[in-house]
């Protein structure tokens, strides 16, 4: 079984029939919380308080009926971190765009321009 056999039937069947030899509950807890922001919020506040008093069995029931039963399984997006490195590019492009007073686009394609202008010279 993968995991998303256990959140597919968690969201549609809501059997909880599924072996729990492969359930790993902090991974189905943690797609599952990116379902919805009330999703998320219910499982901090009920599931993960109680994470170590649960057995697979008593966690995989337990998060089934947290979730509304659904017709089709739906489509759960991976919400992947910023890195740092960009995070602070972006907030360095919108400091110097200000201080600038043009926008960040305008910005970008200045720092291109630029850029492709020393390659030129560079070459030449």
């Amino acid at each position: 079984m993968t995991i998303f056999d256990y959140l597919a039937d968690i969201q549609v069947t809501k059997y909880c029939s599924l072996p729990v030899e492969d359930y790993n509950g902090y991974m189905v807890a943690r797609w599952l919380s990116f379902y919805s922001p009330k999703v998320a919020n219910l499982i901090n506040e009920t599931v993960n308080v109680h994470n170590t008093a649960l057995d697979k069995q008593h966690h995989y029931k337990w998060i089934s009926t947290l979730v509304t039963k659904s017709s089709v399984s739906k489509r759960i997006n991976y919400i992947k971190k910023v890195s740092e490195k960009k995070e602070k590019e972006n907030i360095n492009y919108v400091t110097l765009a200000h201080n600038l007073q043009i926008s960040q686009r305008e910005l970008k394609e200045l720092l291109e321009f630029r850029e492709n202008n020393h390659k030129i010279k560079d070459n030449v």
